[in-house]
This record gives structure tokens, C-alpha cells and sequence, in this order.
């Protein structure tokens, strides 16, 4: 009878094994990476369209036209309108899921203001209106600079 020995198939399985778990590091890798790009693809987005509304002069079906900014939190950032409340019903709050959490962050009470009208940043400090993304399990780190006309400068 011919066959494979058992010393063969523990090599064979272990070789599966092993490759098998750097397959799985690297996957959870990418995965954890393309969660973080995406975020911070999104959280710039929402910064652009609320110096858009503020700007244009949306009212969003409240009559009023008033400033918008974004309330930055450890592990979500807030969109509103006019004066940031927590409890208030017009916010809507964006978690940033798995590992990310907002640190480091220069901008005046955690908060990015832009002026109705003309879309310039309220409160605005030279240089300083930065906020750092950080992904805690691979201490990757993202910084967005805005200037005081509320363009993005850098994302570095």
C-alpha cells in the first residue's frame, strides 16, 4: 500500500496553515486601511458641502438661513446648523466606526464654523484649525488643515 505518512501531512497542513494566517492578517489589513481612507473621503465631503450651504444660503425647510459647521466628538463628528446642541433634532451625527477616533484637534471648541454667506470659518486662528484622524490599532494618523476661507489646505 502506498500512502502519505503522517510526518507528510502535518507538513502539508501546517504549510497550509501558515499561509493561510498571513493571508488573514494581510486581508484585515486592507480592510482596516479601506475603512480609514473612506472616512476620511467622507468626512472631507461633509466638510465641503457644509461651507456649501452655508455659502448658498440653504435654509433646509426651517425658513432660516444660519450658519453650519461640524461638531467634532472622540469617535463620530456631528453636521448642524446655526448654534451646535447636542439635542438638537436638525444634527446628524456620523460615527466613525472601528478603530477611528478624532485627536489632536486644534480647531476652537471642537467645532468648524462657517459663516453664512461668505463661507469663511468663524473663529478662525492662523494656522491652527486642524484635525487629526487616528486609526488607535495601527497609530496611522491623518491631519486636515483648513484655512480661514474653510478650504481644506493639507491633508497630511
Amino acid at each position: 500500500m502506498k500512502g502519505f505518512t503522517l510526518i507528510e501531512l502535518l507538513v502539508v497542513l501546517s504549510f497550509f496553515a501558515s499561509f493561510f494566517g498571513l493571508a488573514t492578517v494581510r486581508l484585515l489589513s486592507s480592510v482596516q486601511k479601506t475603512t480609514s481612507t473612506a472616512t476620511l473621503t467622507t468626512l472631507i465631503s461633509d466638510i465641503k458641502s457644509q461651507q456649501i450651504k452655508a455659502m448658498t444660503g440653504d435654509t433646509q425647510g426651517t425658513g432660516l438661513n444660519n450658519n453650519y459647521g461640524i461638531y467634532f466628538g472622540n469617535n463620530q463628528y456631528t453636521l448642524f446648523t446655526g448654534v451646535y446642541s447636542s439635542g438638537n433634532a436638525f444634527n446628524f451625527s456620523i460615527p466613525l466606526g472601528g478603530n477611528l477616533q478624532f485627536i489632536n484637534s486644534t480647531i476652537p471648541a471642537g467645532q468648524l464654523i462657517f459663516v453664512k454667506g461668505s463661507g469663511e470659518v468663524s473663529g478662525f486662528v492662523s494656522g491652527q484649525d486642524a484635525v487629526t484622524l487616528t486609526d488607535t490599532q495601527s497609530a496611522e494618523q491623518k491631519t486636515i488643515t483648513v484655512n480661514r476661507y474653510g478650504a481644506i489646505k493639507s491633508v497630511n
